[in-house]
This record gives structure tokens, C-alpha cells and sequence, in this order.
């Protein structure tokens, strides 16, 4: 009954009429009518307290339909959560560009400041997928150090990290694990507070990311796959802190091998919007090598958590992107079809449409096709 309720109150407005389409059938019955502000916040308390996708669905869906300051905020703070399902925080995305107000406009601005960020606080809850055989303990001082198998960087392999938290909530940048640390060993360390091993990381140009993950950020030679590491290939430089010489550290860059973009135009802002929503819809893993040797390859992207590469040729295995063409239409509407490769069996396609709006390129719309 709770669950016939919301969902009544969640399609009011889009259930408001249902003219009969044959002779002698009555139409629908007036739904239920609430205030604004009063839907609006079941709405949004949809979003933050049910777990049940398809409810989450029908309220993003009623949000985008009354639209509104306070409907604009609650599509924004369901955007931002890491936590939320990420094909529904796409809804959400293409809900606030085709809204095009001022104020939807602004909260798209505030999404691309914010993934934008890579100092973000680690976060299980959001990269739970990658992440197994996690193990918690307290040292004597009350700090709570956790154990954990993640594939970081690519899938071909694990690696043990190491993270620390004050609260079990707000987690500390996880760090490489001394390479034969066993779990005993790790237990062992915490209850007798020796942890001080796992705050220091080997880190010889001091940009932010150890010896051990850089010489793991490289891009294997054409026709190799990304192991073993004896493979001839290009890489980040352990004894270089900004590789590719932009006055960016690596651990702060997304694109450390990719030199910043002098210039922005349209092109370039369409791609960038793009490939927001290619994100959110497709989560890749790790590493993300960007393939070929056209403007779209050349161009930094932001808004994946992992690390982008640019790559001569498909890495069999990993996540590719081998295309990202831009058509406008006119002024204010642009076309962007995307391409995608893992090996021959796991290809695909992304049709986008966007549109300018006060100056800023906002994506309406991205579908799936069929690669041949």
C-alpha cells in the first residue's frame, strides 16, 4: 500500500489526463494534486532514503517535469552523490540540460567544477564495484585502518591498498600496500599502532602518486596488451613530477600525458559534454586510453575518476575510445557520435545531441547504437 502511494503522488503530474481513445470509455479520473514545494519534497525524499531504482526513476522523471528552483536543486544534489546509481544520475544530467533555465544551467556548471576535483575524499560506497576482501581494524589510538584488494588501474590485475579513517566514513587517500604484506602482517601493525609504514608512500618526484602506480600508467606498445610491464611502452616518468610538461603535477592530472589545451571552442566543449554523460553511462575501470591521432584525441577530458591515456592503437582488453566526432547543426545544436572498444565481441556505439544554452553546451540526450 506504502509503495502504491508514493507512486501515485511520484506520477500526478504526468497522469493528469488520459483522453479515451475509444467509444463509450470514460476518461481517467483526476489524480491527486499537491503543493509545489510539498511534492518536490517527497520527491527528493525518494531519491535520498529508497534504494529501489524503478522509484527513484519516477521521481526524477516528475522532478524534471515540474521543474522549478526547488526540483532544479534536488536533480543536482542527486547528480552529485557518487552513491546513486550512475545510470539514473544520468537521467538526472540530461534532465537539467533539457530543463534550460538559468538556475539548470548553473547546478551543470557546479557538476563540472565539482568532478573536476581530484582531491575528492575516498569513498567505498562509490567504488564498491572494484574493491573486495576489505578488512577493518582499529589501532590503539582509535583510527581505523582498512585492508583491501582493488584493481585500481586495469583489470588484469589486483593490488593491495591501504586507507585510513578517523570515523568508518570519511576515508583518507588509500596507498599502496608494502608489496609482501600479508593480512596477518597488516593486523598485527594496527593492534600494536605501527601504521606509521603505511602513511608514507614511495613517491621520488613527490607528485602525488608512488613509484609502484606510475610505472603501472603507461600505454603498451601497438599489437601488446597492458601486461607484463617488460613490454616495450610510454609511460609517466617516476623521477618527472608533471610528465607531459603542463604545469600540472600527475597525481593531480587527469590526462598526465596529455599537454593542457591552450584553447576552447565549440568543438571542444561539445566533446567535453559528451563524454560527461559517456561517464556517468558507462563507468570504465582504471585506465582509459584514448586511441588515434585526431583533435579529439589530443584534447584533456575530466569527469573520470581513474586515469586517461592517449594510445596509437586499441589496447585488447581495456577500455578504448576510438571516436568522438562532433556535427553542428546551427548555432544552438550540436551531434556527437561515440565509439568504444574493449575486443571484438565488446564494441559500441553512443549517439549524443546537445544544445547551447546561455552560452554553455549541455547534452539533451545520448542513446545507444550498434557498432559494426
Amino acid at each position: 500500500m506504502y509503495r502504491l502511494t508514493l507512486i501515485c503522488i511520484i506520477t500526478a503530474g504526468f497522469l493528469v489526463s488520459c483522453v479515451a481513445s475509444q467509444k463509450n470509455v470514460a476518461p481517467a479520473a483526476e489524480p491527486l494534486k499537491m503543493p509545489y514545494r510539498h511534492e518536490v519534497q517527497v520527491l527528493a525524499n525518494v531519491l535520498a532514503m529508497q534504494k529501489d531504482t524503478e522509484m527513484q526513476g519516477l521521481a526524477l522523471g516528475r522532478l524534471a517535469e515540474l521543474g522549478g528552483d526547488d526540483a532544479t536543486d534536488a536533480l543536482y544534489r542527486f547528480l552529485i552523490n557518487d552513491e546513486n546509481d550512475r545510470h539514473l544520475r544520468l537521467g538526472a544530467l540530461l534532465s537539467l540540460g533539457g530543463m534550460g533555465t538559468d538556475a539548470a544551467v548553473e547546478r551543470i556548471e557546479a557538476f563540472r567544477l565539482d568532478i573536476r576535483r581530484r582531491d575528492k575524499p575516498f569513498n567505498f560506497e562509490a567504488a564498491g564495484y572494484q574493491i573486495r576482501d576489505r578488512v577493518v581494524e582499529a589501532a590503539p589510538d582509535g583510527t581505523l585502518w582498512a585492508r583491501f584488494q582493488w584493481r585500481r588501474y586495469y583489470r588484469s590485475g589486483e593490488a593491495t591498498w591501504i586507507a585510513s579513517s578517523a570515523d568508518g566514513k570519511h576515508w583518507n587517500k588509500p596507498v599502496r600496500a608494502p608489496r609482501m604484506m600479508s593480512e596477518d602482517d597488516f593486523r598485527a601493525a594496527v593492534h600494536e599502532g605501527n601504521t606509521g609504514q603505511f602513511e608514507t608512500i614511495d613517491d621520488a618526484d613527490g607528485d602525488g602518486l608512488s613509484d609502484s602506480e606510475e610505472l603501472e600508467l603507461f600505454v603498451p606498445a601497438p599489437g601488446h596488451q597492458l601486461m607484463p610491464l617488460d613490454y616495450p611502452r610510454e609511460g609517466l616518468d617516476p623521477k618527472n613530477p608533471d610528465t607531459d610538461g603542463d604545469g600540472i603535477l600527475d597525481g593531480a592530472d587527469p590526462c598526465p600525458l596529455t599537454p593542457t589545451q591552450k584553447e576552447s571552442n565549440d568543438a571542444t566543449a561539445i566533446r567535453q559534454a559528451a563524454f560527461e554523460a559517456y561517464i556517468l553511462r558507462h563507468e570504465p575501470i582504471g585506465i582509459l586510453f584514448i586511441v588515434g591521432d585526431k583533435d579529439f584525441a589530443k584534447q584533456e577530458y575530466y569527469g573520470f575518476s581513474g586515469v586517461i591515456l592517449p594510445a596509437k592503437g586499441c589496447v585488447e582488453g581495456e577500455e578504448n575510445i576510438t571516436k568522438i566526432s562532433v556535427k553542428v547543426i546551427d548555432e544552438t545544436t550540436a551531434e556527437v557520435e561515440m565509439s568504444d572498444y574493449m575486443g571484438n565481441l565488446a564494441a559500441s556505439g553512443w549517439e549524443a545531441t546537445l544544445k547551447k544554452v546561455k552560452g554553455i553546451w549541455v547534452i539533451i540526450a545520448l542513446e545507444a547504437r550498434w557498432v559494426s
